[in-house]
């Protein structure tokens, strides 16, 4: 189950998203429960050594960004690939408090 506002991942029959507070009663237990849109998911890693952002769609990576922890930030990473995304026909749904996307989706007629 995924929070509609800011895509945070929450235990099934959860009430609240813990990381916005916005209440989740009625919600539907998937990211896409509009019918017609897929949704995927923008998720950050940070090694010590090396970073990735990836894009998710039900668990598969759609895209992958790579980026250096040292020099780099995931945040313009994420950016970076959710503009990628956006040239796909993905638009962002949701953000985190830094701005960044978190969650895209598109209509399922423009899947290829």
């Amino acid at each position: 189950m995924y929070c509609s506002k800011c895509g945070t991942e929450l235990p099934d029959g959860a009430n609240f998203c813990w990381q916005c507070g916005l209440p989740q009663r009625g919600q539907d237990s998937s990211p896409s429960s509009e019918s017609g849109y897929e949704c995927c998911i923008l998720e950050a890693e940070v090694g010590i050594v090396t970073g990735h952002v990836r894009a998710k769609v039900e668990n598969a990576v759609i895209a992958e960004r790579h980026f250096n922890p040292w020099t780099d930030r995931s945040t313009s990473a994420r950016n970076q690939l959710a503009a990628e995304l956006a040239s796909r026909g993905w638009q962002p749904v949701t953000h985190d408090e830094y701005g960044c996307v978190v969650m895209m989706r598109r209509h399922k007629s423009s899947a290829p």
